[in-house]
């Protein structure tokens, strides 16, 4: 159900948050949430010639991870799941290439847009969090990721991120930018994702077209 609901077409923006608190710069439950709504996306879509999945990961999905552990393990278990699908109909090499090609930090992906954006944070350590606040809580790395999705964004993040309060007073106004994020959604669910044989709650906040 919360696949479904996060990937709604009436929902723009779909915001999805944890309770996990250890996370200092990969997220395996984000990871794990991450690649199941990619791969619904590209089951449902369905692209079946090898010009169609191309054009899929050019046009269709981008991921915006702030740590480069964090985007390597995506673009790894995407890349181990979509090889054992049938659907896949491109090589090896060139579908590393194309996820590569997908899922960047922020720098990387100004002046790129796609259909779907997915910012996945990956942090959800307050030690971390405390140390990096000026570099993750940055409102022009938020605004950049925002604005290069065209139809819909999907955030990924943790309850420790969304309750940071800085040490610095500079900072305050960039974590309450993040936080717009949920005021801006109407609706809230409660849900439940199995994740590594643990029922895990999940909240959703979303905001319908």
């Amino acid at each position: 159900n919360w696949v479904r609901q996060t990937l709604d077409p009436q929902n723009v923006i779909s915001v999805i948050t944890h309770t996990h608190q250890y996370d200092t710069s990969l997220s395996l439950l984000e990871l794990q949430i991450t690649v199941d709504l990619i791969l619904h996306v590209f089951t449902n879509r369905g692209p079946e010639t090898v010009d169609a999945q191309r054009e899929f990961w050019k046009e269709v999905i981008g991921i915006v991870a702030p740590h480069n552990a964090h985007g390597s393990s995506i673009i790894n278990q995407l890349h181990q799941r979509i090889l054992a699908r049938d659907l896949n109909q491109l090589d090896a090499d060139e579908l590393l290439a194309l996820l590569t090609a997908s899922i960047y930090t922020v720098e990387k992906f100004q002046g790129s847009e796609r259909e779907m954006i997915i910012g996945t944070i990956g942090v959800s350590d307050v030690d971390q969090l405390r140390m990096e606040e000026e570099f993750i809580f940055d409102r022009n790395r938020l605004n950049v990721l925002i604005t290069r999705a065209k139809y819909k964004l999907i955030f990924i993040c943790s309850q420790n991120f969304l309750d940071h309060v800085p040490q610095d007073k500079e900072r305050f106004f960039d974590v309450g930018f993040t936080r717009k994020l949920i005021d801006y959604c109407k609706e809230e669910i409660e849900e439940t994702i199995d994740f590594r044989g643990i029922p895990t709650p999940l909240k959703l906040f979303t905001h319908p077209f």
